[in-house]
């Protein structure tokens, strides 16, 4: 999957292996999960595996836990947990080098955390799933949209992650090629 080599080729120049030249947007903005594949030891493509294998294990037991907050049985908890497990996106995301498993974790958190009623693991898990994926900072603008979380701690946290955004985009990977 072309898309895999371009997250596989930021965390090679996040290691020093390959140069800036390598890199295409927008990429290289999603740096979180390619930044944690780099920093850990051993081969890039079995680090990366790990994260996802991780992400996915974590997204599924969170889950499970969505069904038994909203009143669901162990066995339909067990099943919610299993079909994210096997479903086309896991399958599909999860056997690559994308950062699509850890863009589903945080997801599955954020409604863990809607769902519970526990607003600062919302906020949490919309501010990592931004530093996954840009795209999920619209978590935690239905935070505050829905008013799920005090003002300014939303507040806080979406000027946080926009800040975020900009410091990859403008500073850390500054000079790439615009995209659309």
């Amino acid at each position: 999957v072309e898309d895999s080599l371009a997250y596989f080729n930021t965390a090679r120049y996040l290691r020093g292996e390959v140069s800036f030249s390598e890199l295409r947007a927008p990429f290289p903005y999603r740096v979180l999960v390619p930044a944690l594949a780099a920093y850990l030891p051993g081969d890039l493509r079995n680090t990366f595996a790990g994260i996802n294998w991780i992400s996915i294990t974590i997204a599924a037991s969170a889950t499970a836990l969505v069904v038994d907050r909203v009143g669901g049985s162990r066995k339909q908890a067990i099943f919610a947990a299993l079909l994210l497990i096997f479903s086309v996106p896991t399958f599909w995301y999860g056997s690559y080098l994308l950062t699509d498993p850890g863009s589903i974790c945080g997801r599955a958190l954020f409604v863990l955390g809607v769902v519970s009623g526990q607003p600062w693991l919302a906020l949490g898990a919309g501010l990592g799933a931004t530093a996954v994926r840009e795209e999920n900072i619209l978590l935690i603008f239905w935070l505050l949209a829905y008013r799920r979380v005090p003002i300014l701690p939303g507040l806080a946290v979406l000027v946080a992650a926009a800040g975020w955004l900009l410091f990859v985009r403008w500073h850390l990977f500054s000079g790439l090629p615009r995209y659309v």
